[in-house]
């Protein structure tokens, strides 16, 4: 599920985000499937998957570990090559669709951030973004 679903109840359901859950469904089998870097210890990776919390009046969210996994330089090196390149490819594409959190407090930088990432970001809301990946 997309880090918007989970921390937004308020948010509409958008073809972005079923193509962010796409990336979370292949790197989760890639990380349970496929030879990568962190075979030995796979724990810590799969935090992100897991991660849900359950609030006192019922209500559930979560996403802040997918965030940061996200916004953070791809941690594991996965086998073939073309695996590891599909996966940073699409870590990029979806590292633009949230700002770092420090871009977001200040709003005159936050401006600047979406004004630069305004064509890749309108690509994401099709579905050529991921194609076009998945192809390359």
């Amino acid at each position: 599920m997309s880090v918007f679903l989970l921390q937004n109840n308020q948010h509409v359901h958008q073809i972005l985000d079923d193509q962010e859950s796409a990336f979370y469904v292949l790197t989760w089998s890639a990380l349970c499937y496929t030879a990568h870097s962190h075979q030995d210890d796979v724990g810590p990776q799969m935090k992100p998957y897991n991660e849900v919390d359950v609030h006192c009046n019922g209500g559930v969210e979560g996403g802040k570990l997918k965030r940061d996994m996200i916004q953070e330089p791809l941690q594991v090196i996965f086998h073939p090559p073309a695996l590891h390149k599909l996966i940073d490819d699409l870590h990029a594409l979806f590292d633009l669709h949230y700002p770092p959190l420090s871009v977001m407090s200040y709003n005159d930088v936050h401006c600047l951030w979406k004004a630069r990432n305004t064509r890749h970001l309108q690509q994401m809301q099709y579905c050529d973004g991921l194609v076009r990946i998945f192809r390359e």
